[in-house]
């Protein structure tokens, strides 16, 4: 994630620029801290990395290489990563791509129901989740581990749930 803009009342009131790495347990929140005392009723970023870090190669930080999110100078970064297992086969959701026609980060616009000063985003492991586990269930079980159509299909699909608070 990154690239966060906030807004009041359309207007920008806090940004913080790079990305950050979301990991359950490892990271679960992040804190801007901005000069402006009054909240936010919307913001936007980066869900995944944009194409214009893809081509710098920025390779530190939450960006570097050990934090296993990178899979090729040709491939690029790995935008949303899941692992793990369901109905007793694996699933290895390696979402990403930088290249047309499998560019796969998604801009996300989030806009609140009142000024705010936090904000939790919805778990997307629901009961839609298994329903899209169930609906692309091949016979190996779930395996997308480079730039196609089935990972920009799943980043459209996270950008939703993102956005629905």
């Amino acid at each position: 994630m990154g690239n966060f803009v906030f807004y009041n009342n359309k207007t920008e009131v806090g940004r913080e620029d790079g990305y950050f790495l979301m990991e359950k347990g490892k990271r679960d929140e992040l804190v801007f801290h901005f000069s402006s005392d009054c909240g936010f009723d919307a913001f936007e970023f980066d869900l995944g990395v944009d194409s214009i870090t893809h081509e710098r190669g920025i390779m530190t930080g939450d960006l570097g290489p050990v934090q296993g999110m990178y899979w090729t100078w040709q491939s690029g970064y790995i935008d949303f990563k899941l692992e793990g297992g369901w109905k007793n086969q694996p699933v290895q959701l390696h979402l990403g791509g930088c290249q047309y026609p499998f560019r796969a980060d998604q801009k996300v616009r989030v806009h609140c129901t009142k000024e705010q000063y936090t904000y939790s985003f919805p778990s997307f492991l629901d009961g839609d989740f298994i329903s899209r586990l169930n609906a692309t269930q091949s016979s190996t079980g779930w395996h997308i581990m480079s730039p196609r159509k089935e990972a920009v299909d799943w980043m459209q699909w996270l950008a939703t749930k993102m956005t629905a608070n």
